[in-house]
């Protein structure tokens, strides 16, 4: 999609390495909506590599009345990815079909989850080569699902389908190589394999379903595994901080969003909760680094200005406050905090004329 202005969309799966709270922050910066459920409203359904399990006649469904969008094209969109591969495109659907053994809705069901990249609806020449190793894999009895897990995993680090020699790996799934020197896809590719791997997203979705429940202690513990096997994703220690901060180990806390900022330095939700945590450990210093750093990457952080601009106040440095306060005031916040931001401007208004008659 070219544009997200207007649209309405609801992302359907888990976005790897994006929390829903961060897409939606982007997508109304980019003038959309979120629909956290499928609405008369909604314009657009996000198909994350995650659903890949969603039964090709539901794909039809869902095509008659909302655009479509795999992953790689949303994150195109808010601007977090690079544009489609330079390649020479000559083929739509119906010819890349004929030539790869493949049905059309086949081939659509690819480029939505991205083991395609077709531009204006066309496709080159790597695209015909991955269509053929797909049609290899499901002639081989290989399951659609498994095949689209693998490729997407593939494309997040780079590789295309027709890039990798895939097989059938006695668990069911698909794995890199020839048995019995296997690999897994889930994390970086090269787990060892002495039993039935498990998939990250499945941790992660059994993880969150505890800390919903008001278990952190069963959360902490499968984020803590998901981190280890996906040493590229921010969202996992991202997600453990908030259940060891959720159980008052603030300092463990620390390291896990500083891991979650190693692995994305442009991760705000990480930058704003170490201020937070800093500020609460009376680092201050650290807390306005966080703070400005927030700030830098996303200007209409109002969290990230309310707490800075209280910070200052405590710290006695009145004019910086001052300046973040009106800011923070112009942005037309909430009622309590305009009330809030307006009493501290005051007193800071008023230390500083304090400060000049003496």
């Amino acid at each position: 999609m070219d544009a997200l202005a207007g649209a309405t969309l609801h992302i359907h799966g888990r976005l790897d390495g994006l929390t829903v709270r961060q897409a939606s922050r982007l997508i109304e910066l980019a003038g959309g909506k979120v629909a956290k459920r499928v609405g008369a409203s909604t314009t657009h359904i996000v198909l994350a590599h995650s659903a890949a399990a969603i039964e090709p006649e539901d794909i039809a469904d869902l095509g008659q009345v909302f655009t479509l969008v795999s992953e790689f094209s949303f994150r195109r969109a808010l601007g977090l990815g690079p544009g489609p591969e330079t390649d020479s495109r000559t083929w739509n659907a119906k010819d890349l079909a004929r030539h790869a053994r493949l049905s059309e809705e086949e081939v659509e069901r690819l480029a939505l989850f991205d083991l395609l990249d077709p531009a204006e609806a066309l496709f080159g020449f790597r695209d015909l080569a991955s269509a053929r190793e797909a049609a290899r894999l499901l002639g081989a009895g290989v399951e659609m699902a498994a095949l689209l897990s693998a490729g997407a995993a593939l494309r997040r680090r780079g590789l295309r389908l027709s890039e990798a020699r895939l097989s059938a790996a006695p668990w069911g799934d698909l794995a890199l190589g020839r048995a019995p020197h296997l690999a897994t896809f889930d994390g970086q590719l090269t787990l060892d394999l002495g039993e039935t791997p498990v998939r990250v997203a499945d941790l992660a979705e059994a993880a969150e379903d505890y800390e919903e429940a008001g278990d952190p202690g069963r959360a902490e513990g499968l984020y803590r595994i998901a981190a280890r096997i996906d040493r590229w994703d921010p969202v996992l220690p991202f997600n453990l901080a908030n259940v060891l901060y959720a159980q008052g180990r603030e300092a463990e806390a620390i390291i896990a969003y500083q891991t979650a900022l190693a692995r994305d330095p442009g991760y705000v939700d990480a930058l704003y909760n170490l201020g937070v945590l800093s500020s609460l450990r009376d680092c201050n210093e650290d807390a306005e680094r966080y703070y400005r750093t927030a700030l830098g990457l996303e200007p209409t952080h109002s969290e990230a200005r309310f707490n800075l601009a209280l910070l200052l106040t405590q710290m006695r440095r009145f004019p910086d406050a001052l300046a973040l306060w009106e800011e923070f005031i112009r942005c037309g916040p909430s009622r309590e905090d305009l009330s809030q931001a307006r009493r501290y401007a005051l007193m800071c208004r008023m230390e500083m004329a304090a400060a000049r008659q003496h």
